[in-house]
């Protein structure tokens, strides 16, 4: 868990994706109350930067599920990154090293 506050530390940047993702993990596997969840999506929030979801990040997205072997929903998180700049995307459950469009670089931080 002090792996993951860690990168909290750094402001970056986050996917509504990653947001709602957040709270299914909160409600389901965590037991999180409805309320406590959302007090930590809302943390979340306040503690990134937010790149919204918009046509740039929809057709980035199409390209890295066509190229990548990504589902649907990891190539939103994925393309969010790519068009905020990122080169570094945290994720436990997408591959380790891969690197995408030559620039942005998945890493497991907890491995």
């Amino acid at each position: 868990m002090s792996t993951a506050f860690g990168l909290l530390k750094t402001k970056g940047f986050i996917s509504p994706q990653v947001i709602f993702e957040s709270l299914f993990v909160c409600t389901r596997k965590a037991k999180l109350t409805k309320p406590e969840a959302i007090r930590f999506a809302e943390f979340l929030m306040d503690n990134s930067f937010l790149q919204i979801e918009n046509g740039d990040v929809a057709e980035s997205a199409l390209r890295v599920f066509d190229r990548y072997l990504l589902q649907s929903y990891d190539s939103k998180i994925v393309a969010a990154a790519l068009v905020a700049g990122c080169t570094t995307l945290y994720s436990e459950d997408m591959q380790h090293g891969l690197i995408i469009e030559n620039t942005l670089t998945i890493i497991n931080p907890f491995i």
